[in-house]
C-alpha cells in the first residue's frame, strides 16, 4: 500500500497560495490551507444559495467545487487550479465554520505527465518528457 505523503499545511494568503498549492499538488502531497473566518458565511451563501446560511459544511468534490468557491471575491486566485486539478484527478474538501480547504489526490490515480509552474504570476503548462526504464 502506497502511503500518502505528509500534508502541507498553509494560511490564506491569496497567489502565493496558490502556487504552493499548484507545487503540492504535482508532488501528490496533501494541502490543507487554512482561510480567514470571515469566508464562512460567504462560502455558505455561494454554495447553499436556495437554503439558509449553514453552520458547518463539510462537502466534497472535483475541480467544479473548487470553480464554484473561487468565484468568491478574495479567493479568485484559485481558479487558477482548476486546470491542474482535473489534470492530476484532485479533489478538494472544504471544512467549515473556521473554513479550510483540503487538497487531495484519491488513492491509486496514475500521475499527471502536465507540470505546472509559476511564470510571471501565472501558473503555465508544460508536458513532462515520458521516461522509461529498462525491466
Amino acid at each position: 500500500m502506497i502511503e500518502p505523503k505528509a500534508a502541507s499545511r498553509l494560511v490564506w494568503a491569496g497567489p502565493a497560495t496558490v502556487e504552493q498549492i499548484a507545487e503540492n499538488l504535482q508532488a501528490r502531497r496533501r494541502t490543507v490551507v487554512k482561510l480567514p473566518a470571515s469566508y464562512h458565511h460567504a462560502l455558505s451563501m455561494r454554495l447553499f444559495q436556495s437554503t439558509r446560511a449553514r453552520g458547518v459544511m463539510d462537502l466534497s468534490g472535483d475541480a467544479r467545487l473548487l470553480e464554484r468557491i473561487a468565484a468568491l471575491d478574495g479567493l479568485d486566485s484559485l481558479r487558477a487550479l482548476v486546470e491542474p486539478m482535473q489534470e492530476e484527478g484532485a479533489r478538494v474538501r472544504l471544512r467549515s465554520p473556521f473554513p479550510h480547504l483540503f487538497f487531495y489526490q484519491p488513492v491509486g490515480r496514475p500521475r499527471s505527465t502536465t507540470n505546472y509552474h509559476n511564470a510571471g504570476g501565472a501558473l503555465v503548462k508544460t508536458m513532462l518528457a515520458e521516461v522509461s526504464e529498462a525491466a
